[in-house]
């Protein structure tokens, strides 16, 4: 899950640095375009307000004179050529006759009569009126217009003025615009600004590391000393005294994305600090948990093997304390099963011996009852044959108190016999003649008058040991 989230969060911080990256981008390509516009605007001002300055020239009677070459030789006319540059701000004038031949040109690096290198410029206004162009005077570049001066309808010659393209020229622009500018002519770099992220460069390397850019293209990446720049160029001037001119705006790429790698720096931090967190605060939150829930298993463990007498220890998150309290209620109600379970089984063995017991106890009794009944019944048949024969009145009385005892002995014995019949429950109820005052007489013990047969037969009407003695007489 904390991947996942962390992967979320880098894919989320990574979307938003892009959208920065590209946001950042668009707008350095805004200004590029701002900053062509304002280079061109600034080549149409110049090139207006020298049109103006020309219009003014061309009718100046001291350039006439000096282009019909009525002013002496050229040195002479550098004194006036001087003062009408300076009037007009330009950083050359020059003065040609109508075959194209230079009367005078001054510089504002030097003055001199030396050739121009622009005869196609001076051709074409010779015979077009006007024309411009860019061309190189004594090692600097410079942005020339030329005008056709006349005399009435006679063309007497061509007034040219210009701009040197230097490098103030390219600080202007990084000033107005902020972007750096290269002014390529022929191959050649005549002038260069600083660039916006302070580099600067080898003029002979950064020429060799230019590459060409297409007039009104998109903006272009480059790389220039291992730096990453977008680039625009101008539409190229034709010039027609050396060559093309080339305007090249560049804005550091580098410096624009910096603050979008910053904050993709500072969101890496940001998410993996989170994430360190995180995996720290899950760290703490797991050893909370597993730990109670390492103690259940143990628990468990504990009852699987038998140990009902085991607790588990109530602690932890509420859940997890919630579960062992219910776990605890269960071995306890397990337990109790468990031992009324034993105490049953405990019981039911008891009640079995008990039972076994009880039926041995009166297999015996009835066992031994029967043993005893029978020779008890030859004694009262023996007895009551020995009072059936002459004997002395001391002597009947002996053998009467033998034969009442024996069936006093055999009475017990029959009670015995009834105990174990009740607890075997098989006793059974049986109907026989009762005379009741014979009852109450033995009850009282007067029944020493009679014989035994007698007394037995009153008490017993069925098979009595007077008939065993009837039978054996």
């Amino acid at each position: 899950m904390l991947a996942f989230t962390g992967a979320v969060l880098g894919g989320t911080a990574l979307a938003i640095a892009g959208i920065l990256q590209r946001a950042a981008r668009t707008e350095l390509e805004r200004h590029l375009e701002r900053s062509r516009l304002v280079v061109r605007e600034q080549a149409t001002r110049r090139h207006e307000a020298r049109e103006a300055e020309l219009r003014l020239l061309a009718q100046e009677p001291r350039l006439l004179e000096i282009a019909r070459g009525k002013r002496g030789d050229s040195l002479g006319h550098v004194p006036a050529a001087v003062d009408l540059r300076e009037a007009v701000g330009s950083d050359v004038l020059f003065v040609t006759d109508a075959v194209g031949t230079v009367r005078v040109h001054v510089r504002s690096s030097g003055t001199g009569a030396s050739e121009l290198g622009a005869e196609r410029l001076v051709r074409v206004a010779l015979s077009e009126g006007s024309s411009a162009g860019t061309t190189l005077l004594g090692g600097y570049a410079y942005s020339l217009a030329l005008r056709r001066m006349e005399a009435g309808s006679t063309p007497v010659g061509v007034v040219g003025i210009g701009s040197r393209l230097d490098d103030d020229f390219a600080t202007s622009i990084l000033r107005q615009t902020g972007s750096a500018l290269l002014v390529e002519l022929d191959g050649a770099l005549v002038a260069a600004s600083g660039f916006d992220d302070g580099y600067t460069p080898d003029r002979v390397r950064l020429i060799a590391e230019l590459p060409t850019l297409p007039a009104d293209s998109a903006p272009a990446e480059l790389r220039l000393g291992g730096r990453r720049y977008l680039a625009v160029a101008d539409r190229p001037t034709e010039a027609e005294g050396t060559g093309s001119i080339r305007h090249v705006i560049l804005r550091s790429l580098d410096a624009a994305m910096a603050p979008s790698r910053r904050l993709i720096w500072v969101v890496c931090g940001i998410v993996g600090a989170a994430l360190l967190a995180a995996l720290a605060l899950a760290g703490l939150l797991a050893r909370r948990l597993t730990r109670p829930l390492e103690e259940l298993v143990s628990f468990t463990r504990e009852v699987a093997a038998g140990r009902l007498d085991a607790r588990a220890a109530v602690r932890g998150p509420a859940e997890v304390a919630t579960l062992a309290g219910a776990m605890n209620v269960m071995v306890e109600d397990v337990a109790r099963a468990t031992q009324l379970r034993t105490s049953n089984a405990e019981l039911q063995a008891a009640k079995e011996a008990a039972e076994e017991l009880a039926r041995l106890k009166s297999q015996f009794l009835a066992n031994m009852s029967h043993e005893i009944r029978t020779p008890m019944n030859g004694v009262i048949g023996m007895a009551d044959l020995l009072c059936r024969t002459p004997l002395s009145p001391r002597q009947r009385r002996f053998a009467e108190t033998v034969a009442h005892s024996a069936e006093a002995l055999l009475a017990i014995i029959n009670d015995i016999l009834d105990l174990s019949k009740i607890e075997a429950d098989r006793l059974t109820l049986e109907e026989t003649p009762l005379d009741l005052h014979t009852m109450a007489e033995e009850g009282r013990g007067g029944g020493h008058g009679r014989s035994p047969g007698q007394a037995h037969q009153r008490r017993q009407a069925g098979a009595s040991p007077r008939a065993l003695g009837a039978a054996l007489s």
